[in-house]
Protein backbone atom coordinates (compact mmCIF):
# COMPACT_ATOMS: atom_id res chain seq x y z
CA UNK A 1 0.00 0.00 0.00
CA UNK A 2 1.35 4.04 -0.65
CA UNK A 3 1.77 5.96 1.88
CA UNK A 4 -1.01 8.60 1.02
CA UNK A 5 -3.49 5.12 1.24
CA UNK A 6 -2.24 4.46 4.85
CA UNK A 7 -2.44 8.21 5.48
CA UNK A 8 -6.23 8.76 4.43
CA UNK A 9 -7.34 5.08 6.24
CA UNK A 10 -5.20 6.18 9.50
CA UNK A 11 -7.37 9.61 9.06
CA UNK A 12 -10.86 7.64 8.58
CA UNK A 13 -9.90 5.51 11.20
CA UNK A 14 -9.42 8.15 13.01
CA UNK A 15 -12.56 10.42 12.59
CA UNK A 16 -14.81 7.39 12.93
CA UNK A 17 -12.94 6.83 16.34
CA UNK A 18 -14.00 10.60 17.29
CA UNK A 19 -17.47 10.08 15.88
CA UNK A 20 -18.38 7.27 17.95
CA UNK A 21 -16.56 8.14 20.89
CA UNK A 22 -19.15 10.54 21.96
CA UNK A 23 -18.24 10.69 26.04
CA UNK A 24 -14.56 10.03 26.45
CA UNK A 25 -12.86 11.23 23.12
CA UNK A 26 -14.97 14.30 23.05
CA UNK A 27 -13.37 15.26 26.20
CA UNK A 28 -9.82 14.01 25.35
CA UNK A 29 -9.72 14.65 21.75
CA UNK A 30 -10.71 18.67 21.81
CA UNK A 31 -10.22 20.05 25.17
CA UNK A 32 -10.04 22.99 23.70
CA UNK A 33 -14.22 22.72 24.35
CA UNK A 34 -13.08 22.70 28.03
CA UNK A 35 -11.12 25.95 28.25
CA UNK A 36 -13.63 27.24 31.11
CA UNK A 37 -13.98 24.00 33.12
CA UNK A 38 -12.09 23.91 36.70
CA UNK A 39 -8.41 22.53 36.26
CA UNK A 40 -7.42 20.69 39.39
CA UNK A 41 -3.72 20.25 41.02
CA UNK A 42 -1.86 17.84 39.71
CA UNK A 43 0.34 15.89 41.36
CA UNK A 44 3.41 14.25 39.92
CA UNK A 45 2.06 10.65 40.69
CA UNK A 46 -1.02 11.49 39.09
CA UNK A 47 0.82 12.85 35.75
CA UNK A 48 2.66 9.41 36.00
CA UNK A 49 -0.01 7.73 36.26
CA UNK A 50 -2.34 9.63 33.71
CA UNK A 51 0.71 8.96 31.36
CA UNK A 52 0.29 5.89 31.53
CA UNK A 53 -3.39 5.29 31.15
CA UNK A 54 -2.84 7.80 27.80
CA UNK A 55 -0.07 5.44 26.72
CA UNK A 56 -2.20 2.41 27.04
CA UNK A 57 -5.54 4.20 25.65
CA UNK A 58 -3.67 5.14 22.41
CA UNK A 59 -2.49 1.49 22.02
CA UNK A 60 -5.90 0.24 22.11
CA UNK A 61 -7.58 2.87 19.76
CA UNK A 62 -4.76 1.99 17.35
CA UNK A 63 -5.36 -1.50 17.69
CA UNK A 64 -8.96 -1.24 17.22
CA UNK A 65 -8.03 0.79 13.58
CA UNK A 66 -7.46 -2.37 11.72
CA UNK A 67 -10.94 -4.11 13.38
CA UNK A 68 -12.77 -1.00 11.80
CA UNK A 69 -10.89 -0.94 8.94
CA UNK A 70 -12.37 -4.86 8.34
CA UNK A 71 -15.41 -4.54 9.37
CA UNK A 72 -15.89 -2.10 6.18
CA UNK A 73 -14.58 -3.90 3.58
CA UNK A 74 -16.64 -7.55 4.94
CA UNK A 75 -19.60 -5.53 4.22
CA UNK A 76 -18.35 -5.17 0.72
CA UNK A 77 -17.61 -1.70 1.19
CA UNK A 78 -13.62 0.19 0.44
CA UNK A 79 -12.37 2.79 2.68
CA UNK A 80 -12.73 5.79 0.12
CA UNK A 81 -16.67 4.88 -0.77
CA UNK A 82 -17.20 4.34 3.28
CA UNK A 83 -15.65 7.88 3.72
CA UNK A 84 -17.53 9.57 0.84
CA UNK A 85 -20.93 8.68 2.42
CA UNK A 86 -19.69 9.58 6.00
CA UNK A 87 -18.97 13.01 4.90
CA UNK A 88 -21.52 13.21 2.89
CA UNK A 89 -24.06 12.50 5.36
CA UNK A 90 -22.44 14.87 7.99
CA UNK A 91 -22.98 17.72 5.43
CA UNK A 92 -25.82 19.69 5.58
CA UNK A 93 -25.53 20.58 1.90
CA UNK A 94 -25.16 16.89 0.36
CA UNK A 95 -27.46 14.41 -0.46
CA UNK A 96 -27.16 10.89 -0.63
CA UNK A 97 -27.93 10.60 -4.11
CA UNK A 98 -24.71 9.85 -5.56
CA UNK A 99 -24.59 6.50 -4.04
CA UNK A 100 -26.47 3.38 -5.30
CA UNK A 101 -29.24 2.10 -2.15
CA UNK A 102 -27.15 -1.10 -1.91
CA UNK A 103 -24.37 1.15 -1.18
CA UNK A 104 -25.93 2.74 1.26
CA UNK A 105 -27.27 -0.46 2.98
CA UNK A 106 -23.87 -1.68 3.21
CA UNK A 107 -22.74 1.42 4.90
CA UNK A 108 -25.70 1.92 7.64
CA UNK A 109 -24.69 -2.01 8.45
CA UNK A 110 -20.96 -1.34 8.91
CA UNK A 111 -21.86 1.94 10.99
CA UNK A 112 -24.37 -0.31 12.94
CA UNK A 113 -21.44 -3.06 13.52
CA UNK A 114 -18.37 0.42 13.75
CA UNK A 115 -21.13 1.71 17.33
CA UNK A 116 -20.76 -2.07 18.23
CA UNK A 117 -17.32 -1.99 18.22
CA UNK A 118 -16.38 1.26 19.52
CA UNK A 119 -18.78 0.24 22.85
CA UNK A 120 -16.37 -2.57 23.06
CA UNK A 121 -13.24 -0.33 22.69
CA UNK A 122 -15.13 2.32 25.15
CA UNK A 123 -15.40 -0.14 27.68
CA UNK A 124 -11.61 -1.37 27.25
CA UNK A 125 -10.23 2.09 27.68
CA UNK A 126 -12.66 2.54 30.93
CA UNK A 127 -11.45 -0.82 32.37
CA UNK A 128 -8.17 0.11 31.35
CA UNK A 129 -8.59 3.66 33.27
CA UNK A 130 -9.86 1.76 36.15
CA UNK A 131 -7.26 -0.93 36.42
CA UNK A 132 -4.74 2.11 37.20
CA UNK A 133 -6.48 3.79 40.24
CA UNK A 134 -8.42 6.35 38.74
CA UNK A 135 -11.74 6.78 37.54
CA UNK A 136 -13.05 8.14 33.92
CA UNK A 137 -14.03 11.61 36.02
CA UNK A 138 -10.43 11.83 37.75
CA UNK A 139 -8.85 11.00 33.83
CA UNK A 140 -11.00 13.92 32.32
CA UNK A 141 -9.97 16.33 34.59
CA UNK A 142 -6.52 15.51 34.58
CA UNK A 143 -6.81 16.01 30.73
CA UNK A 144 -8.45 19.41 31.11
CA UNK A 145 -5.52 20.65 33.35
CA UNK A 146 -2.79 19.35 30.73
CA UNK A 147 -4.77 21.24 28.22
CA UNK A 148 -5.17 24.39 30.22
CA UNK A 149 -1.41 24.55 31.89
CA UNK A 150 1.40 24.43 29.87
CA UNK A 151 3.53 23.72 32.15
CA UNK A 152 2.05 20.48 33.34
CA UNK A 153 1.57 20.47 29.33
CA UNK A 154 5.21 20.42 28.56
CA UNK A 155 5.87 17.83 31.95
CA UNK A 156 3.12 15.11 30.25
CA UNK A 157 4.59 15.43 26.65
CA UNK A 158 8.65 14.66 28.43
CA UNK A 159 6.49 11.92 30.32
CA UNK A 160 5.43 10.52 26.45
CA UNK A 161 8.43 10.91 25.27
CA UNK A 162 10.83 8.97 28.20
CA UNK A 163 8.47 6.66 29.47
CA UNK A 164 10.91 5.05 31.69
CA UNK A 165 12.22 8.43 33.58
CA UNK A 166 10.26 9.71 36.07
Amino acid sequence: MNTNVLKKTRWIMVAVLLLSFTGLNAQIQRPQMQRKAPTKDVSEEQLQTFAKVASEVQKIQRSSQANMRKVITDEGLDMKTFSKISRAQRSSDSTNNDFSKAQMAKFRKAQAELMEKQKEVRQKIYKKIEEEGMNLQEYKQIARSIQNNPELKKKFRKMQQNPGNK
